[in-house]
């Protein structure tokens, strides 16, 4: 039965390809969640850098109470508590990859000593 090739894409390669071992496919699938992992890990260190030079104003404020108008003030505690939602979101979203791919590692961990179990 021969199957055909299909568009696989995984970071920023797109590879054609046809049957692959299962080995091959579940390596894939750990690669990716790797992948998600790490972009996540990088949104949320970008959040939170972005937090902290949005704060530079905030201590400015509230060292010297009229620095900026009201509405300049309105916006950067909106800049910055919308910085923490999205830093927030990025860490929550960062804790379900880590254990997805956690889990995906103990899946091919597992396969792996069975595999060599059975070839002695």
């Amino acid at each position: 039965m021969a199957s055909l090739p299909r568009l696989h894409t995984s970071g920023r390669q797109a590879l054609m390809h046809t049957r692959r071992p299962m080995f091959q496919f579940r390596f894939n699938r750990s690669l990716d969640a790797q992948i998600v992992y790490e972009q996540l890990s990088g949104f949320r260190s970008l959040y939170v850098h972005l937090m902290a030079v949005a704060a530079l104003p905030l201590w400015l404020q509230a060292i010297w109470p009229n620095l900026f108008p009201a509405e300049i003030r309105f916006f950067i505690l909106a800049l910055w508590g919308g910085l923490l939602a999205l830093a927030a979101w990025a860490a929550i979203m960062e804790y379900l990859a880590r254990r997805k791919l956690t889990h995906r590692l103990e899946a091919n961990h597992r396969e792996a000593e069975l595999t060599h179990a059975g070839n002695p």
